[in-house]
């Protein structure tokens, strides 16, 4: 601990001589007359900021060789700093800067004072100094702005968008996104005016990653699409390549990766050298990477076997090609971490010795010392045993193979220790607190693994409080669950609870900053912020949980739902309602299961009682596996007998523990269900005590992913519904749809006093008369009969119109636009002969997502398609209850059990829809 005060006082210390020395400027600017320079375009902008980071690009070729030769210490100290910077030695291009910052006012070179100023606040940016760094890009926007009114100064356009565009950047890495975009808007206007179109490209990259913050992505993807066309006016044909590579970054971190993979594969098509076609190979391997990881989390296997070849292909060809040795090494990394993920061993013990060579020879910065710690990560994988590599080595989808894992060349903990111990030097050299924080806590990881707990814990809270000062949460989650893995080991659970709920605290206050930015870090963050979640919950429900753990233990997994839902939606529900005491429904009862690796926990909330706990030994594998056994069974009407076998099993896991209680509270009519996992994906009234269905107790059953988001109370107008569907077959997108019997029967069940007009089908099914109708502002419900898929991905969440499908973002705007003329949101949306996405355990997410999405209170959809004779007599018995004064969850439970009784005894018919969201 004595060391991180010293580290910290020697940077303080240094940022407040620069400071003093920053002081001098002022004082000598304001003696010195103003004088128009003329600098090369090599200062003129200095560099042209990434879309993404701020990081310097040289503008060299256009510098005759005679003006290089003819620079002044001032120009060879800023480009000095200019390289350092690239080369993300930080502290040392400040003093660089510091001194032609000085220099260049002395001398009263205006544009070269205000390059210095804009560099040396992006230098203070990286290294978390936002106050120095506001102060910085402050003193030079008064600068240019004063000078602009004097006299203009060749080049003024060009460094004042480039100081604008370092403000914005300043500004969204604090959280601003609204200023951000103010600011980068007047960036682009400005570049424009110089007539320099990178910069024009760069600013409405920065605007399209604020507006999508803010919630504005259809804005976001039409500015991005005039990107591609403001490159193109750029004859310098290495500033197009960046630039395109630029566009491809962004928009794989916006989530748009098919867009991102065309626009890099133009930057490959024109880029003019080696050194840039490697970069560019390289964002491609990582957008394929990103596809991969998308592919995995909704089941599509095969898919995301193909990308991994895709994405390791990318990554060898970048390495062959680059001539920095930063990417190479970079490429490798990635190309080895893949290879692993992907369980080849043989490849990767090939290759490992080769990248630890290069690795080992890279000059410090921060990108080295990060190169150093993910192959360290790597190696320490290839020295694990198979039985043991799914902790930390494989994605959570993902088991070990055995037979395959015959790593015989493993590198040694020595080697491993040694990249590490690197990194922490050359962190403390750089002065890079965020990086030692990183370092420092993966060596002590590796003291853990060495059974050295004493040093493991000593390090791993320095890791922690050097990420605390720094207000680094990306680091410190890491640390602190990395200390209550430790304290649990040694005995402490309350220290252990005690350091998860840090941890949980440190995911909260970093899962914004994920949702709209990184849809790679947004899959990335659901794999790794889902096991935090159950080893925080596991922990709290060890040993008879008193009620407040109980709560706490509600509030994680509802919290972890919310994650999962924000992902899919890519927005912050944070400004959602709550429900209250008020609005509570006293008749229902709130039944939250969790998976937990051992057993199943069940906790009871009946209102106005204490929580009830119950728990049954069973492992999550048994679980997950009998679930997806009865779901795919519920969908052929042949398999009852099956569907009786495992939904009788998950009976007596889920229901049987806390039947007497819910037989003790004859109030209780509505059961609602907070599913975890696969439960999400089954209708819990098909689960069977060995003579009667669940749904035949007398319960209505509803799903609430997250109950806050579903305002439980019942509407004090009548519905009003907009009708429609398709029954013809279509090809779109050469996707085969078949016919759909029945259409007109069951939108005809609707009673006439609830339509508004006739229902719109087939070729009246179109978006266009969808928009028409919902913008009149007369429907408070919609009746939809189509083919449509929902599925965790987002993009993969649909539905089907006339020869066109209605994505998710398309629905959107549709109901958006009625609840703005009503001023309400939907009451009720119900989607037929709907199916969720095979092998995606997360289906339901989608249709909760679609609900959310549209701002309805409830939706009911199927599940799967089932006949279509026995839907339309169900939906008939549904609007007959609902008329007849049910809620809506009692309507679909009197319907289900009529349908029962008339003869459809397969649950594959009956037991097809369920209700997401408000039950009343």
């Amino acid at each position: 601990m004595m060391l991180r005060v010293s580290l910290k006082t020697l940077l303080v210390h240094g940022f407040k001589a620069g400071w003093r020395r920053l002081s001098k400027f002022g004082a000598v600017m304001s003696r010195t007359r103003w004088r128009g320079l003329c600098l090369s375009r090599l200062f003129l902008l200095g560099f042209l900021a990434t879309a993404l980071s701020g990081q310097p690009l040289l503008r060299a070729q256009i510098v005759p060789p005679h003006a290089v030769q003819a620079l002044s210490a001032a120009h060879q100290d800023l480009q000095a700093g200019m390289i350092l910077y690239k080369a993300q030695r930080y502290v040392e291009a400040i003093d660089r800067w510091e001194r032609s910052a000085e220099a260049f006012t002395l001398q009263g070179e205006i544009i070269g004072q205000a390059i210095s100023l804009n560099n040396l606040s992006l230098s203070y940016q990286q290294i978390g100094q936002w106050e120095i760094a506001t102060d910085l890009i402050e003193q030079c926007l008064d600068i240019l702005s004063r000078q602009e009114l004097a006299e203009p100064l060749a080049g003024l356009d060009e460094t004042l968008a480039k100081a604008l565009n370092t403000k914005g950047e300043l500004l969204w890495n604090q959280g601003h996104s609204e200023e951000a975009l103010a600011y980068w808007r007047q960036a682009a206007q400005r570049y424009a005016e110089a007539n320099y179109y990178p910069g024009v490209a760069i600013a409405q990259i920065n605007q399209a990653k604020a507006l999508q913050s803010l919630g504005l992505s259809t804005q976001a993807v039409e500015l991005l699409s005039s990107v591609g066309r403001t490159l193109l006016q750029e004859t310098e044909v290495d500033l197009q390549a960046v630039g395109f590579k630029s566009l491809g970054q962004t928009l794989r971190k916006i989530g748009e990766t098919e867009a991102s993979q065309e626009v890099l594969r133009q930057g490959i098509a024109i880029s003019p050298n080696p050194a840039i076609t490697s970069e560019i190979l390289l964002e491609l391997g990582n957008t394929a990477q990103d596809l991969r990881i998308q592919a995995l989390a909704i089941g599509k296997e095969q898919e995301g076997q193909a990308l991994a070849m895709q994405s390791l292909q990318h990554y060898r060809e970048a390495a062959q090609l680059a001539v920095s040795p930063q990417l190479q090494a970079q490429a490798q990394i990635n190309q080895l971490w893949l290879l692993i993920l992907t369980q080849r061993w043989s490849e990767a013990e090939t290759l490992w010795p080769g990248v630890l060579k290069a690795v080992s020879d890279l000059t410090p910065s921060r990108a080295s010392v990060y190169a150093r710690l993910n192959l360290a990560r790597s190696l320490t994988c290839l020295r694990t045993s198979s039985g043991q590599l799914a902790s930390g080595c494989l994605e959570s989808s993902q088991t070990v193979i055995p037979e395959a894992f015959a790593v015989v060349n493993a590198p040694s903990m020595a080697a491993i220790s040694q990249l590490v111990a690197t990194a922490v030097n050359h962190s403390r050299q750089l002065q890079d607190r965020l990086a030692e924080s990183f370092a420092i806590g993966q060596l002590g990881n590796l003291y853990a693994q060495n059974n050295q707990y004493s040093e493991a814990l000593e390090l791993t809270y320095q890791a922690i409080a050097i990420a605390e000062d720094e207000n680094a949460p990306e680091s410190a989650f890491l640390w602190q669950r990395q200390l209550g893995k430790l304290l649990k080991r040694q005995g402490d659970l309350q220290g252990a609870i005690a350091a998860y709920s840090q941890t949980v605290n440190s995911l909260e206050s970093i899962r914004q900053n994920l949702l709209l930015i990184d849809s790679e870090a947004q899959f990335s963050f659901r794999e790794n912020a889902e096991p935090i979640y159950r080893e925080f919950v596991d922990l709290l429900l060890l040993s008879q949980p008193k009620e407040s753990d109980l709560r706490r233990a509600i509030s994680s997994i509802d919290s972890l739902q919310r994650t999962e839902l924000e992902n899919f939606l890519r927005c912050d529900l944070s400004q959602l309602f709550r429900i209250d005491e008020t609005t509570v429904d006293q008749a229902a009862a709130k039944i939250y299961p969790i998976i937990l690796p051992s057993r199943l926990a069940v906790i009871l909330e009946v209102p106005g009682k204490p929580l009830e706990y119950r728990e049954v030994p069973v492992s999550q594998k048994d679980i997950e596996a009998t679930l997806t056994a009865l779901r795919s069974e519920l969908t052929e009407p042949g398999r009852t007998p099956e569907v009786l076998v495992h939904a009788s099993q998950v009976y007596q896991w889920l229901i049987a523990p806390i039947e007497t209680i819910l037989e003790e509270n004859p109030q209780i009519q509505t059961l609602v269900f907070v599913p975890d996992g696969a439960l999400r994906n089954i209708p819990l009234g098909v689960l069977y005590d060995g003579e009667r269905y669940f749904i035949e107790k007398g319960y209505a059953i509803a799903i609430a992913p997250r109950l806050e988001l579903f305002n439980p109370a019942i509407s004090a107008e009548k519905l009003s519904i907009l009708a429609g569907g398709i029954e013809l077959p279509q090809t779109i997108e050469q996707i085969q749809f078949p016919q759909i019997e029945e259409v007109d029967a069951e939108l005809s069940a609707i009673p006439s006093q609830l339509l508004v007009s006739a229902p719109l089908l087939n070729e009246e099914f179109t978006l266009s008369n969808l928009e028409k109708q919902l913008g009149t502002g007369q429907f408070s419900a919609i009746h939809w009969k189509t083919h449509g898929i929902f599925s965790s991905d987002p993009t993969e969440t649909y539905l089907v119109a006339y020869q066109d499908t209605i994505r998710a973002n398309n629905l959107n705007q549709l109901v958006q636009q009625a609840r703005q003329i009503r001023s309400a949101p939907l009451e009720l949306m119900i989607l037929s002969a709907c199916n969720t996405a095979q092998g995606d355990n997360r289906a339901v997410l989608g249709l909760a997502g679609l609900a959310v999405r549209a701002g309805a209170r409830s939706t009911l959809s199927t599940l799967w398609r089932a006949d279509d004779s026995a839907n339309t007599r169900l939906m008939t018995n549904f609007y007959q209850a609902l008329t007849q004064g049910s809620t809506k969850a009692q309507a679909l439970q009197q319907a289900q059990v009529r349908l029962l009784a008339e003869g459809y005894t397969a649950p594959h018919y009956w037991a097809t829809y369920v209700l997401v969201g408000n039950w009343l």
